[in-house]
């Protein structure tokens, strides 16, 4: 419908008012929740299907590391496929020093230098390649893991035999439980399968592998934060109080009687550190709090779960000695 206005300078102007019918106004109705829902149900990376593919090579190429690779896939046709993987749970440290920021993100996990770092990061491209020579399963959903290359990276699961590649990693030293997770094709949920991966990390702190192995040039580092001469007697009095918890376990190389799982009524109130970093204050635990022991969680440091004030269940990590355990 249109309206014509006289105005006084002689020019006439319109004004257009459009009216919906009940029918029209169904109609756009219908159209916009077509859009709405068709939006909602396209699946996220963890809501699609596993993909498996088997009898795959690793295939050559300088941007290999022990975390992210080519792969080549020969399908039931005979054509070869090529992908880019990136492996979920795990981070391997950087094998070259273009990502200083990332590095000493890495020194500080396992308390070494950044050069220290390449080197470990060389190691662990190198024993990916070994691990995968005689060819391998992987698995993946086709999630988008991005990084610097052209070629699009797949989030994925790699696995030879009855072991995963992220676990031998983390067995070995050589990688870091980070990134992200999801649950494996298997069922296994993520959270047990990172509940598997700290386990493994725990047993090559005490055997000393990889990135937690000993060497000298990470001793000294630790002694000049310390301040420490690097020939005088060392004892527990002379560590100043802002030594990180991380670098105090690391000087432990002495083992500890397992922890079994169980309930426990704190006899003295304790602080509590986060899963991720045992650096991180999280909370305070009364005494008298009843807590479940659920295991180690690093050397020195146990797992527990409790009820909060508010009625959830949390987990978190304390000093096995404040625990009286």
């Amino acid at each position: 419908m249109d309206r014509r206005i006289y105005r006084p300078d002689g020019v006439f102007k319109f004004s257009f008012l459009v009216y919906y019918t009940p029918m029209m106004m169904k109609y756009l109705t219908t159209c916009l929740l077509t859009v709405v829902l068709s939006q909602s149900l396209i699946p996220s990376a963890h809501a699609r299907k596993w993909r498996t593919y088997e009898d795959c090579e690793l295939d050559p190429n300088p941007s290999n590391d022990g975390d992210s690779f080519h792969v080549k896939y020969k399908t039931d046709s005979g054509r070869n496929r090529y992908y880019l993987l990136r492996l979920y749970f795990v981070d391997t440290p950087e094998s070259e020093d273009s990502l200083p920021e990332r590095l000493q993100e890495q020194a500080d996990y396992f308390g070494i230098t950044p050069d220290e770092v390449v080197k470990l990061g060389k190691q662990a491209t190198k024993f990916t390649e070994k691990f995968l020579k005689k060819g391998f399963t992987f698995y993946t959903k086709h999630a988008d893991a991005r990084g610097r290359s052209q070629d699009k990276r797949r989030y994925s699961m790699v696995k030879v035999g009855d072991q995963y590649l992220a676990e031998a990693l983390v067995a070995n030293g050589l990688a870091r439980v980070f990134g992200n997770k999801v649950d494996l094709p298997d069922g296994t949920s993520a959270k047990v399968f990172e509940w598997r991966l700290n386990k493994f990390e725990r047993e090559a702190k005490r055997n000393k592998l990889g990135g937690w192995a000993p060497n000298v040039s990470r001793m000294q580092e630790m002694q000049q934060r310390a301040g420490i001469l690097p020939n005088a007697p060392q004892s527990p009095a002379q560590a100043p109080p802002d030594i990180s918890l991380r670098t105090a376990q690391a000087l432990q190389p002495e083992e500890s009687a397992a922890v079994e799982e169980q309930d426990l009524t704190l006899a003295q109130s304790i602080a509590v550190y986060s899963l991720k970093d045992a650096d991180r204050k999280v909370g305070i635990l009364r005494a008298g709090t009843t807590v479940r022991v659920l295991g180690e969680a690093s050397a020195g440091m146990i797992r527990i779960r409790f009820r909060a004030g508010e009625g959830k269940i949390y987990e978190a990590q304390c000093r096995r000695v404040d625990a009286g355990i």
